[in-house]
């Protein structure tokens, strides 16, 4: 994974404060970074991170994190970034956004300070295209059991919806020898 080659740089340099000749690392990476202190207010977000998820630093820094993504509450990511913090663990896992439409690889490590580092990118594309393949996949098993077309068919417009952000709705038209009927 790409966040892997940063992370012992990171845990080597992050604290609970940024010193200038650490932020060029920070802001060079191409995954989005945030620390967040033991009570959950963000301390630094790098640039990556503001385009990741949509947000300008200045409207997040000192902030709770369950103020600035409430969406997140109640949600696995939530359970996760608690059980970090509460067990000082290390823990990887993959997170639907709802709101942004949007899947998100998440690495948390715990800091000195008591407070959590965040490494994260978008997979919302991986995470699509194993879809496809599977619902792809699904449909050749139905085709060789001898499914009915129809059902055939329908797996196959259902899983394309699915992978929608924008609400596509799929049909496919079958015509007569004719091409009329």
């Amino acid at each position: 994974a790409p966040m892997q080659k940063w992370m012992p740089l990171l845990k080597a340099t992050c604290s609970a404060e940024f010193p200038s000749q650490r932020i060029p690392l920070l802001e060079g990476m191409t995954e989005g970074f945030a620390s967040v202190d033991r009570d959950f207010r963000f301390q630094y977000i790098n640039a990556a991170a503001e385009k990741i998820v949509n947000v300008r630093r200045e409207d997040v820094l000192g902030r709770d994190m369950w103020d600035v993504f409430p969406a997140t509450r109640g949600s696995t990511a939530e359970t996760e970034y608690r059980r970090a913090m509460t067990t000082r663990a290390a823990a990887r896992f993959d997170y639907f956004y709802a709101p942004e439409l949007a899947w998100f690889e998440i690495n948390i490590d715990p800091t000195e300070n008591g407070g959590l580092s965040l490494y994260f990118h978008d997979i919302t594309l991986r995470k699509r295209n194993e879809t496809i393949l599977d619902g792809q996949k699904r449909a050749l098993e139905m085709v060789v059991s001898g499914a009915p077309f129809r059902d055939i068919l329908t797996l196959l417009i259902r899983t394309i919806e699915d992978q929608s952000s924008q609400g596509v709705i799929a049909s496919i038209l079958l015509l007569d020898e004719d091409g009329i009927h």
